[in-house]
């Protein structure tokens, strides 16, 4: 059967995984909170960062109803530093203000500086801004331009992560609406899958790559579960299936989930094939519609191959046995000798050698060995359990099958032109 590779997005991770370690996840120390780079947020933290948003936007001290409203909105995480900006700038407090005051675009650009920087405009700044804007500087668009230029500002991101709050990005082609919603769903991925709060610069440059189109979720999930810092955590598997879980389907695992996915992993199935499981799922569609971006799709490792011997593996169990395992080369093996079969249906290949020769072309080192063939037409071999079925009914096939001597196993299949379905077991002591 076919074989997916990583040749597709090769580039893409290549160029992602130095960004990575520039901006990303770094490594951290049994904590929530990078030691470098991270951020902790306070009750008295969001308290004093709204109380600056009224003070610098509104001129004055903030309502007991309002300011519990944004405080919670912050705690929550429901919207980000620059989010809960647009609301004060474009909120309709705001908006009279200039026209109560009287406001000049010198005004309301130092405003802005003030706000998103912490300080009075220098005046090759203050220049180019009042220059920038016109005098038609005071229309939605103009307003809009000045915010993007601001809240997706260094200083600005300073800002926030010493108040321990998550800046996100705005990208003007967007709604803020979408724009918080994108940030969050970055910082999503830190808490569950790193297990700590994302770091500014990272959150940043990550939500950016998904506003911009450049990434999607699964390309960025790819990032975190397969990062350096994801995998100096050492997880147990099941914590591993845990947080793929929470992250990709939004859930605690359920006892029968986990029991399958461990099923696989026993049966040599690699993280990148669990993982693209997950991301392909229907409960990951979800949450990513639910964040306002796409889902995406990556050429991975298939599962597939893996079902077939974990299935095996069930029927050992009830045996006593012990569990196979396969590899990319006893897949090759399986591979090989199931479009063998389709052509000379035999243990013995054309040339007269035995099946197991194949495995001893690739290089495989087994002492003992074994082989179950089998082929059907008119649905009576279409699926694995029938087959199997059909080698558990047949003494030696079932011998072969349970045999504890094994430990490394494949099993190909192939439909030839005219619907008949060959399946290849191969079995070996490694």
């Amino acid at each position: 059967m076919r074989r997916f590779t990583f040749k597709r997005i090769l580039p893409l991770i290549f160029v992602f995984c130095i960004a990575f370690s520039t901006f990303g996840p770094t490594c951290f120390a049994n904590t929530s909170v990078s030691s470098e780079t991270g951020y902790e947020t306070s009750a008295t933290k969001i308290e004093e960062f709204v109380t600056r948003m009224y003070r610098i936007t509104l001129g004055r001290e903030p309502e007991e109803g309002g300011f519990k409203y944004w405080c919670q909105q912050v705690s929550e995480r429901k919207i980000t530093a620059g989010g809960l900006a647009y609301q004060f700038i474009f909120g309709p407090e705001f908006q009279n203000r200039i026209a109560k005051e009287k406001m000049t675009s010198t005004q309301y650009i130092t405003c802005h500086y003030n706000l998103f920087m912490g300080r009075e405009p220098e005046k090759a700044g203050l220049d180019f801004w009042v220059g920038h804007m016109g005098d038609n500087w005071n229309t939605d668009a103009k307003k809009k331009e000045l915010f993007i230029g601001f809240v997706n500002s260094k200083e600005f991101r300073k800002i926030c992560q010493s108040y321990g709050m998550l800046q996100g990005y705005y990208d003007p082609n967007h709604t803020p609406d979408q724009n918080t919603s994108v940030a969050l769903f970055t910082d999503r991925l830190y808490q569950i899958i790193l297990g700590r709060n994302s770091e500014a610069e990272g959150l940043f440059f990550w939500t950016e790559q998904l506003l911009k189109g450049n990434i999607d979720g699964a390309t960025l999930g790819l990032q975190f579960v397969f990062s350096k810092e994801f995998k100096n955590l050492k997880l147990s598997n099941e914590e591993f299936l845990s947080r793929l879980y929470r992250a990709f389907m939004d859930r605690e695992p359920d006892e029968a989930g986990m029991a399958y996915w461990l099923s696989l992993i026993e049966a040599g199935a690699p993280r990148e094939a669990i993982f693209s499981g997950f991301i392909h799922s229907p409960e990951f569609t979800k949450i990513c519609k639910q964040y306002g971006i796409g889902r995406g799709s990556l050429d991975l490792p298939s599962t597939e191959v893996y079902d077939r011997i974990a299935a095996v593996n069930k029927l050992r169990a009830a045996e006593g046995g012990k569990p196979l395992k396969t590899t990319d080369m006893m897949q090759k093996w399986a591979d090989i000798r199931v479009q063998e079969i389709s052509v000379y249906f035999s243990h013995y290949r054309q040339d007269g050698s035995k099946y197991s020769q194949v495995g001893r072309n690739l290089g495989i080192a087994f002492g003992a060995s074994a082989e179950n063939i089998a082929a059907g037409a008119g649905g009576c071999m279409d699926t694995l359990d029938q087959v199997i079925n059909a080698w558990m009914n047949s003494e030696g096939h079932r011998q072969n099958l349970l045999n504890p001597r094994y430990n490394r196993a494949a099993m190909g299949r192939l439909v030839a032109a005219d619907g008949t379905v060959y399946w290849t077991l191969v079995l070996a002591e490694c």
